[in-house]
C-alpha cells in the first residue's frame, strides 16, 4: 500500500552527515596497531604467537583505514552535492516509498521488552564473570566455559531458533518479494551460524579434522570461521554494530532512511534493542577486566555471541509483531 504523502528531504544536508564524515577521516588517520594495543583492542590477534593471525590483524587495520577514508569521502560528497543528490530519480523514488510495515515500525520507545531481555542477560553474564571462577562448582564452571559447553550450545540453539523463525516468517511477508528474500537469506545465514558454532557436529558425531584443514584452522576444528584466526569474530561484531546499532540510528535521523530500509525489506531493531546491541558489544576482554579482577577460563567472546544471538531472535520477534499488526489492520 503506497501513500501519496512525500517524505521530503531538508534543503540542506543534515549536519550529522558532515559530523560523520569528519569522524571517519579522523579515525582513518589516528587508528594504528599501537593505539589499538594501548586501548586493549585486538590485543589477542595483534600479539598472537601465530604469524598468520598477526598478519590478518594488520591487514584488517589497513582495510579498515581505507574503508573509513572512503566512507568519509562519500559522506562529504553527499554534503557538498546535496541538492543534486536529492533530485536523483532513485532518491525521489525512495522518498516516496511508504507502506503499512513502514508506518507500523515507527516505534520510538527505548524502554521496551527487548531491552529488558538484553539487560537481564547482561546481568546474568556479569554475575557469572564476577563470581563464576570462585563460587561455582568447578565442574559447572568447566561446562559453562568449554568447547560444546553450556554457553556455546545455547548460542547454537539460539541461532537455530533464529533460522527456524526466519523460515516461519516468510509466509507473513507475502506478497512482498524483497521481504521474502531477506527472510530466506536470514534463514540460511542463521543456519550457517548454527552449524559453525557446533563445528558441524564434529564432537557430537566424533569425526576428525581433515589434514588440509588442520594446517589452517586455529582451533583444529571442522569449521570455516576459525580458518581466519579471529577475523570472523571481528567481522561478526562489526556487522552487529552496523546492522543492530547504526541502521536503527540512521532510521531515526530522517524518514528517508526508514523509507530506504522498508523498500529493501529489512527488519530494523527498535531503539531499545539497538541500545541492547550496543551494550552487549561492550563485553570486551579489555573492558571487563578493568571492572573485575581477571579470572582465567571465562569465555567473554562466547558470552557476547550468546547475547548477540538472543538479540537477533528478539529482532525477529519484533518484526513478526509488526507484520501481525499490519495483517490485522
Amino acid at each position: 500500500m503506497n501513500s501519496v504523502d512525500k517524505v521530503r528531504l531538508p534543503a540542506r544536508a543534515p549536519f550529522v552527515f558532515a559530523l560523520m564524515a569528519a569522524t571517519c577521516f579522523i579515525l582513518a588517520v589516528i587508528v594504528s596497531p599501537e593505539r589499538l594495543l594501548s586501548m586493549g583492542v585486538m590485543e589477542f590477534s595483534l600479539t598472537s604467537e601465530m604469524e598468520r593471525v598477526r598478519a590478518l590483524a594488520l591487514l584488517e587495520i589497513r582495510i579498515g583505514k581505507i574503508a573509513l577514508a572512503i566512507a568519509g569521502a562519500l559522506l562529504l560528497a553527499f554534503v557538498l552535492l546535496w541538492k543534486k543528490f536529492c533530485k536523483l530519480p532513485v532518491i525521489v523514488r525512495i522518498c516516496n516509498h511508504r507502506d503499512l510495515v513502514h508506518d507500523s515500525q515507527q516505534d520510538n520507545k527505548i524502554l521496551n521488552s527487548s531491552l529488558a531481555v538484553i539487560i537481564m542477560g547482561m546481568l546474568l553474564a556479569c554475575i557469572h564473570i564476577a563470581f563464576g571462577k570462585t563460587h561455582w562448582h568447578p565442574r559447572l564452571f568447566e561446562l559453562l566455559n568449554t568447547e560444546d559447553g553450556i554457553v556455546e550450545n545455547i548460542s547454537a540453539l539460539l541461532f537455530l531458533a533464529c533460522s527456524i523463525t526466519s523460515l516461519a516468517t516468510i509466509a507473513m511477508t507475502r506478497p512482498n518479494v524483497r521481504r521474502q528474500t531477506v527472510m530466506i537469506l536470514f534463514a540460511i545465514g542463521f543456519f550457517l551460524c548454527f552449524g559453525e558454532e557446533i563445528s558441524w557436529g564434529q564432537r557430537i558425531f566424533g569425526f576428525g579434522t581433515p589434514e588440509s584443514m588442520q594446517a589452517v584452522n586455529v582451533q583444529n576444528e571442522v569449521n570455516i570461521h576459525n580458518m581466519f584466526g579471529v577475523l570472523s569474530d571481528h567481522i561478526f561484531l562489526l556487522a552487529m554494530l552496523t546492522y543492530g546499532v547504526l541502521l536503527p540510528a540512521l532510521q531515526r535521523i530522517h524518514p528517508f532512511w526508514r523509507s530506504l530500509f522498508s523498500l529493501w525489506g529489512l527488519p530494523i531493531a527498535s531503539p531499545g534493542l539497538a541500545l541492547g546491541f550496543f551494550i552487549v558489544a561492550l563485553l570486551q576482554t579489555n573492558v571487563i577486566w578493568r571492572c573485575y579482577p581477571p579470572a582465567e577460563g571465562i569465555w567473554i567472546k562466547e558470552i557476547r555471541e550468546l547475547l548477540m544471538a538472543l538479540g537477533l531472535l528478539r529482532l525477529l520477534f519484533e518484526y513478526r509483531r509488526t507484520l501481525s499488526s499490519v495483517s490485522g489492520a
